[in-house]
């Protein structure tokens, strides 16, 4: 327990549950985007209507099977956050901003280094997508993803220092977006140094949900924005 923060330490999984949990989750999306690649198919799928729903609906069911398990070993919600309050909304339009800020410099800094680097081809996608499921994304994914990388990764490897909690956790949502090319992805460790940090030093993990929702919005709003 943190000092002054009323959040309780997890129980230590297994070495066979952490694995296990780490290869469901950041392994299935990984591993399917690879495969895309491998096969070929154009990164833009997973931005589609359809290539959303169907990644909301494995988060959906991931995130109703391995609570059910999680809690038969004695995990809570009080050994993942902070409780919800009202602050959290101001906190994490905080995070919004530093995250923005964060993202912006990785990747100016990436291209300057790089010229040749381009823009990623889904942000000119050829169609439209449904603005229910852009909604269901960036309400599902958010919860999903920061629930994973930080509310599991990160507490589970917290007790060995900041740096042992906070690289795997920057690393596996790294891999999980490598599908999107190199100039996101540098974008993403960017991001993700940000939220890591901010929960490793508070417990609090409703404001980087918070904040991951607008970000994941603005962005696919952004992307439609391009389709003639």
């Amino acid at each position: 327990m943190l000092r002054g923060v009323c959040v309780v330490d997890p129980p230590v999984p297994s070495r066979l549950m952490f694995w296990a949990f780490v290869a469901s989750t950041v392994g299935t999306f990984t591993g399917t985007a690879l495969l895309a690649r491998v096969l070929g198919i154009p990164p833009e799928h997973a931005f589609s209507t359809k290539g959303l729903w169907q990644v909301v609906g494995v988060e959906f069911v991931l995130g109703v099977l391995w609570p059910l398990l999680l809690r038969r070993h004695g995990w809570s919600l009080a050994c993942v956050t902070t409780p919800l309050k009202a602050g959290d909304l101001l906190r994490g339009v905080g995070l919004v901003a530093l995250c923005s800020i964060a993202y912006g410099l990785a990747t100016f800094a990436w291209v300057k280094a790089l010229p040749a680097a381009r823009h990623p081809a889904h942000e000119i996608l050829p169609c439209r997508i449904s603005w229910s499921a852009i909604c269901a994304a960036s309400i599902v994914n958010p919860m999903a993803e920061e629930f994973v990388y930080l509310g599991f990764v990160t507490n589970v490897l917290r007790h060995r220092g900041a740096f042992s909690a906070i690289a795997p956790a920057v690393a596996a949502r790294m891999a999980v977006h490598v599908y999107q090319g190199p100039l996101p992805v540098v974008g993403m460790a960017a991001l993700g140094t940000v939220l890591s940090v901010y929960y490793f030093r508070t417990r609090r993990l409703w404001p980087v949900v918070v904040a991951h929702g607008p970000l994941d919005f603005l962005a696919l709003t952004r992307m439609n924005a391009g389709v003639g």
